[in-house]
């Protein structure tokens, strides 16, 4: 009899489970190929805390450097705040809301320039193109309804109200408006100037000038702290704003782990967690029975005579093995001291007692065929099957007694 391996599912369950790994695989494999195509569209890369190109990481670190108060966008710091600058707005009605609640409290628009997006995930950019002059005036527009946005091929030379340092750029983009009072300008427009109504509340035409890529060129970080000092209000902290939409996505291994298309790789891993606990469940519980002995009766008197006929010259080594066997199984049943544990002591102390036994064959004389058999070269398997047959009436004559 062979033992059989445990079973851990039933062939119905089994295909089943099967059956949706190639489903789940099949939906997988058709939402990363053929998927939304909104969903792959790269963020805006443009932040205060993006180290891209046309991001405003280094404007941010040279303010810092240079010990000036920088501040968060909560609502204590922007009652308290010298400045508030405002980096990239998205939406008209974004800035709208920002210069309504900003009354006698100093704002720097920044219009922006350039569309960048970074690979999701990523804040390294991928593509780069100019913003629509409409978009950026209607933006403007919410500083003052007559400013015009236009794009000379070169500007200069400039003129400096207030502050220190000229200006670097390439393909400037500039701002005319009679509402706007100059503190930088050329006669192709104004680069930074203030509202003349509402001189808390200035603009800056190009984000060049901040931007981590021009940001070291010629005295634009000299231009741009000096304006921002000049700007500044109080001792309060500088405080930069920015649309929710332009922050950088969130590096957070669990909510990456939910955005798509990495959710489908953790539903995955899930089914394949709980189908592991699923197949593990069966070490729980009672303690699977141990098969039955079966007795060394006729049955595998047969099948060690079988065995004996067919090994050849290991059939010594063989009935040795099935003496010792056929004793220690005695030695248990008989209750034989616990002090015994060699076979020889076990077959001495059956010797001693006997039991009734009437056959008459004692274990000295049957360990000495034994040695014998298994001495020679080319034991006999005829002797060695009938020696087995001997052991075994021995055996039965100290069970029974026949």
């Amino acid at each position: 009899m062979s033992l059989q391996e445990p079973q851990l599912f039933g062939q119905r369950t089994l295909i089943g489970l099967i059956g949706v790994g190639a489903i789940a695989f099949m939906v997988m494999a058709g939402l990363l190929i053929s998927g939304d195509a909104d969903r792959w569209k790269p963020v805006t890369a443009a932040s205060a805390g993006s180290k891209s190109a046309v991001g405003y990481r280094a404007f941010i670190e040279v303010m810092r450097e240079l010990k000036m108060p920088l501040g968060t966008p909560s609502t204590a710091e922007l009652r308290r705040s010298s400045l508030q600058i405002v980096l990239d707005p998205k939406e008209p009605s974004e800035l709208h809301t920002i210069l309504a609640s900003s009354t006698w409290r100093p704002v720097l628009v920044v219009l922006p320039k350039w569309q960048a997006y970074s690979a999701p995930f990523s804040d390294e950019v991928v593509s780069v193109h100019l913003r629509d002059v409409k978009g950026v005036e209607a933006l403007a527009h919410e500083v003052a309804p007559d400013i015009e946005v236009v794009r000379p091929a070169q500007a200069g030379p400039w003129r400096v109200d207030g502050v220190e340092g000229t200006p670097t750029l390439r393909e400037p983009q500039l701002v005319r408006s009679p509402a706007l009072c100059p503190l930088v300008s050329s006669e192709q427009g104004i680069l930074i100037g203030r509202l003349c109504a509402k001189p808390w509340i200035a603009v800056l035409s190009d984000a060049d000038l901040l931007a981590n890529h021009n940001l070291w060129r010629g005295d634009n970080a000299v231009l741009a702290i000096s304006t921002v000092s000049k700007l500044r209000s109080g001792a309060g902290p500088v405080i930069a704003l920015e649309a929710v939409t332009a922050a950088p996505p969130a590096r957070s291994i669990w909510r990456l782990a939910l955005t798509p298309p990495f959710v489908l790789i953790t539903f995955s891993a899930a089914i394949a967690a709980l189908v592991a606990l699923w197949s593990a469940a069966i070490r729980f519980g009672p303690a699977v029975a141990d098969e039955v002995e079966r007795p060394p009766g006729v049955m595998p008197l047969i099948e060690m005579a079988v065995r004996l006929l067919r090994v050849g010259l290991d059939g010594g080594r063989l009935l040795r093995r099935y003496a010792d066997l056929l004793t220690l199984d005695l030695g248990r049943r008989l209750h034989a001291p616990r002090g015994l544990q060699r076979v020889a002591d076990i077959g001495a102390w059956l010797d001693a007692t006997r039991r009734g036994g009437r056959v008459g064959a004692r274990y000295a004389d049957l360990a000495n065929e034994v040695d014998q058999i298994e001495q020679q070269k080319k034991p006999s398997a005829t002797a060695a099957v009938a020696t087995a047959l001997r052991l075994h009436g021995w055996r039965e004559d100290l069970l029974n007694g026949r």
